[in-house]
């Protein structure tokens, strides 16, 4: 499945190929194919509105937008302590990795 923003590609959804009946191997693979200029802006206003490095914000923004227009119940994934914390200020579900 291919997410678009006004016919632009956003991201693209596949699965996993499953070798093991795991639920692992059932869960879905997210992959971002384009940084537009919704991701740009967004990730600008984080990092103006936080501590959050460049890169950060435009990670955080684009499981922002990403989560936006799927509607997915979405977890972050970061082993970045500040990046965990500027996510969850912005209502992203995170999963932190030690």
């Amino acid at each position: 499945m291919i997410l678009t923003d006004r016919g632009n590609p956003v991201a693209v959804i596949k699965p996993v190929s499953a070798k093991k009946e795991t639920e692992e191997d059932r869960l879905m693979h997210m992959e971002i194919v384009t940084l537009n200029e919704e991701v740009l802006q967004r990730g600008e206003d984080i990092a103006l509105h936080s501590n959050a490095r460049a890169m950060d914000a435009l990670h955080i923004a684009s499981a922002l937008i990403f989560k936006e227009h799927s509607r997915f119940d979405l977890s972050f994934l970061t082993s970045d302590k500040k990046q965990d914390q500027i996510a969850k200020a912005l209502r992203l579900k995170t999963f932190f990795v030690e």
